[in-house]
């Protein structure tokens, strides 16, 4: 019974200029008409991950995995990421050479 509600959304863009500032500020507004009448509203003016608004050492692992597992399988996306972490004090990327695992 799904279909019911979707007549009753629409995507509309009037008033708002974010699309304006596009690629500067990415930004996002939603506006949620309820039956009732109750209006919920959020602006979200920046993606998570941009430099306004960075993602913390978890997400960043959690994004890398979700990208490399398919790649380099499970073990080489753990080496990898320890070794990433650890960049610094590697020195260079000679041990990306050997990943797949």
């Amino acid at each position: 019974m799904a279909q019911r509600g979707v007549p009753k959304i629409g995507v509309m863009g009037q008033g708002w200029r974010g699309p304006r500032r596009f690629p500067r500020q990415r930004a996002a507004r939603l506006r949620v008409e309820l039956k009732g009448g109750k209006v919920l509203e959020h602006f979200q003016p920046h993606r998570v991950g941009d430099p306004d608004l960075p993602l913390s050492d978890e997400q960043l692992d959690a994004k890398f995995n979700e990208l490399a597992i398919p790649v380099i399988g499970e073990a080489g996306a753990a080496r990898l990421l320890a070794s990433l972490w650890s960049l610094e004090r590697e020195g260079d990327l000679a041990f990306a050479s050997n990943l797949r695992g």
